[in-house]
């Protein structure tokens, strides 16, 4: 645990869950003028993070996801990362990252991810494959958030049928 002081120009992300990681305390101005910050990793790591990184979406594990997503599952093919892998990442980070452009509309009215898919391989055992890359996840009640019961693979004519504004 870190004892520097939080400066007043350094917005306090202690607590707050980006991805895997949650920012433990505030580790204080390093190399030059970025604040960073003690984070604990879902698979048990902590490491130091750039705040930056962590409000921008850019820091989610401590590396552990695309080790896991690479040996593992093959959801990291030539580089870049599966369909179902980004939508599971863009799903967290929605619930999640108060800094994401989407985060009014689902963690910011109380949408939330359950607590077994904030690891990948859990998501991908109870979701699978998409059926068609064009696929996307869909939450069946969209007041409710994303768990099994209430997520399915589905089109974007679907999902248009299935937003708050759309009228029956």
């Amino acid at each position: 645990m870190s004892h520097n002081v939080l400066p007043a120009r350094v917005r306090d992300l202690t607590g707050a869950r980006f991805g895997m990681l949650i920012a433990t305390s505030y580790a204080g101005i390093l190399k030059g003028r970025a604040a960073y910050w003690n984070v604990h990793c879902d698979c048990g790591k902590t490491n130091v993070v750039r705040s930056s990184a962590l409000v921008a979406g850019k820091a989610v594990s401590c590396g552990c996801y695309k080790l896991v997503a690479t040996r593992t599952h093959g959801h990291y093919v030539g580089g870049q990362p599966s369909g179902e892998y980004n939508s599971w990442a863009n799903m967290i980070q929605r619930c999640t990252n108060p800094e994401h452009p989407h985060y009014e509309d689902y963690g910011g009215r109380g949408i939330r991810v359950c607590e077994r898919w904030l690891v990948f391989e859990n998501f991908l055992a109870d979701m699978g494959k998409k059926p068609l890359s064009s696929y996307s996840i869909e939450r069946v009640e969209n007041r409710l958030g994303y768990f099994l019961k209430n997520c399915v693979w589905a089109s974007a004519l679907t999902q248009a049928r299935n937003k708050r504004r759309y009228r029956k």
